[in-house]
């Protein structure tokens, strides 16, 4: 049993760290998540042993608020007005991007590691999604415009969510072969479960606004951050009851109530304190869940190659950065003649491409089904493109020319 003396004394310990690690990367202009990822090796197993990878129930617990409380921050601070004019855009990236990827990273897995067609395709939709708890810290932490940003932490929400339902379809054709009328019957019916997690966070997003910022009912106001941790708890909940993406739900929750005055919902003229306390306590918490999502992360890393080729993995890992994503997106995003992104704008969204959780978490709902190469293909594309992608934008940022920001900072909110 832990004293609270020593509970205590870990917590500080861990925190002030951890401030020193987020102000070492403010002077490198690098994303914190890096450094803690550092963190996590160095106090894990493969390092001091303080940290044992062996969470237990813990981990996927740790994951899943800690990846919650960061999608319910990027959706403040996402602009409707941005979601609404970029629509086309965010929806082919979000479902015919998802498949060209899956695919793509299919024929990699194929020629590159040797894979089955069938592991191969399960490998690729358990890639497919972009982790939005890797790359909301990278993308807040670089001289953006808002709108790249506002479309690629959106990508990343809705990519979770389509990813995994495509990895279940692939799973009952590829691993259980049932027949083709199957899958595609089983793919619909998971499609249609998008819409149980926009309508949680919607609703209570909107209930939400209501008691905070409503011209008669803002009965909460002054408690409004415990109304917004309440908030992403209720529709995180109520989605995965329907069994649909709790993740998503956070998400929409974040960006109805960021956006209180894009929505007909009685809102008072004037500043709106509560919501303005919402986006604080917000950052606090997001700021915890980075630290504790990416020293857990870093715990758990394990040196090897997983009876891989180490070459051919890092040929594999280099295919999926610097061949997937961009074929990805300048296939799709100039089919949009509205897009109005420029070629150094479609570049940067080309080397946004972590994944994360998603991809760890899928690859262990199928671990007894898959050989150990796909999960150790699977565990170092996600180091890789952390790693690459981390630390390749900020001077990626600097040599681009990217479009002028002509969204507000904080959109039509506050």
């Amino acid at each position: 049993m832990i004293s609270t003396h020593v509970l205590f004394l870990t917590a500080t310990i861990f925190l002030i760290v951890a401030l020193v690690l987020s102000r070492l990367a403010e002077e490198f202009k690098l994303p914190d998540i890096l450094f803690f990822l550092g963190l996590g090796v160095a106090i894990g197993p493969s390092g001091l042993g303080l940290l044992s990878s062996d969470g237990g129930d813990w981990t996927p617990v740790v994951l899943s608020m800690g990846a919650s409380f960061i999608l319910f921050d990027a959706g403040l601070d996402t602009s409707f007005r941005t979601l609404r004019k970029h629509r086309r855009s965010i929806s082919l990236l979000a479902t015919f991007g998802v498949v060209l990827s899956a695919s793509l990273t299919m024929l990699l897995a194929r020629y590159i590691l040797n894979l089955s067609w069938a592991e191969g395709a399960l490998l690729g939709a358990i890639l497919a999604s972009t982790d939005p708890t890797a790359i909301v810290p990278i993308l807040r932490s670089l001289p953006i415009p808002k709108t790249v940003r506002d479309i690629l932490m959106t990508e990343a929400a809705l990519t979770d969510v389509t990813g995994a339902l495509l990895t279940f379809s692939v799973a009952e054709f590829a691993l259980s072969h049932e027949t083709t009328g199957t899958w595609i019957r089983d793919g619909l019916i998971s499609v249609g479960l998008i819409v149980p997690g926009i309508l949680a966070g919607g609703l209570l997003g909107a209930l939400s606004v209501i008691l905070i910022a409503h011209t008669r009912y803002d009965y909460l106001s002054k408690n409004a951050q415990i109304v917004g941790l309440a908030a992403v708890g209720g529709s995180y909940l109520l989605s995965e009851n329907f069994h649909a993406s709790g993740f998503l739900a956070v998400y929409v929750l974040g960006v109805v109530l960021g956006n209180p005055r894009a929505f007909d919902l009685g809102i008072r003229q004037g500043p709106l304190p509560g919501i303005a306390r919402i986006r604080e306590g917000a950052g606090v918490t997001a700021f915890l869940a980075r630290v504790a999502i990416f020293t857990v992360l870093g715990a758990h890393m394990k040196f090897g190659s997983f009876g891989l080729s180490p070459w051919l993995l890092v040929l594999f890992i280099a295919g999926f950065i610097f061949l997937v994503r961009p074929a990805t997106i300048f296939l799709l995003i100039p089919s949009v003649h509205t897009s109005g992104f420029s070629r150094d704008d479609l570049i940067f969204m080309a080397a946004t491409r972590e994944t994360g959780i998603m991809s760890a978490t899928l690859a262990s709902l199928f671990e007894s089904r898959l050989s150990g190469a796909v999960h150790g293909a699977v565990f170092w594309t996600i180091v890789g493109t952390i790693v690459v992608g981390g630390g390749v934008k900020p001077f990626l940022v600097k040599r681009l020319k990217l479009s002028k920001d002509v969204t507000e900072e904080i959109p039509e909110n506050v």
